[in-house]
């Protein structure tokens, strides 16, 4: 299913609805990132931290080739995002997010053809950088990323975690629409459920509150 018009327009700046992500994003709409796979036993036995937030994100068929749209929704912050994104592998995206009615958003992930599901944790590096590692509990499979505020910063990262594992920046699994697969409505319903039960309630990302964050207490750091 593609994204009904009237969220479209919501996540094209209005009046640019046939134009690809990077067309209109401004400048402050891109993320530069890298990421990579993460060995999560050893993630859980070097970091410290509560409970990971519970995200369940559908896709829709884009509009545009160069695009992918979802929806994101956080059950237990009772909020969510309708997101837009270019599909680039050099880890420099464009990006457009709205946050949205969080009731609506849930019939819209219900719309969605395939959905993920993943747990994120916030933590940050003996040099504070923040990293966002998400867990796949479905095909226990786990990515880490981190952002940067110059492709010169972006290329300059030369010492991360020891539970950090291959640079997947430029491969489709590092990414959640490689992850996303089809659900039945019960499915859905089941795991909205027990992400409200579940799920985080701290303030999510470091958007919302930039000291929440945990610190390492163990393991090694490599260059």
């Amino acid at each position: 299913m593609a994204l009904p018009s009237k969220y479209q327009a919501a996540l094209a700046n209005h009046e640019l609805i046939g134009k690809s992500t990077e067309e209109i994003a401004r400048p402050d709409e891109h993320e530069k990132e890298r990421k990579f796979k993460v060995d999560m036993e050893a993630f859980m036995e070097a970091v410290e931290c509560p409970k990971p937030w519970m995200l369940v994100q559908g896709y829709f068929d884009a509009a545009h080739p160069d695009d992918e749209v979802s929806i994101r929704v956080i059950p237990a912050r009772g909020i969510a995002f309708l997101r837009r994104k270019s599909k680039t592998f050099d880890g420099n995206r464009a990006k457009i997010s709205v946050k949205v009615d969080y009731n609506q958003a849930v019939e819209l992930l219900l719309s969605t053809p395939r959905q993920a599901f993943k747990h994120r944790h916030l933590v940050r590096d003996p040099e504070q950088r923040a990293w966002l590692v998400d867990y796949f509990p479905e095909q226990d499979a786990a990515y880490a990323e981190t952002e940067f505020g110059s492709a010169k910063e972006m290329k300059a990262l030369d010492a991360v975690p020891e539970w950090l594992d291959d640079e997947v920046t430029g491969v489709e699994e590092g990414y959640t629409r490689s992850r996303a697969i089809p659900h039945t409505e019960s499915e859905l319903r089941a795991e909205l459920e027990s992400a409200e039960k579940d799920g985080s309630t701290a303030p999510y990302e470091p958007s919302e509150d930039p000291t929440f964050c945990w610190k390492m207490v163990g393991g090694t750091w490599q260059e």
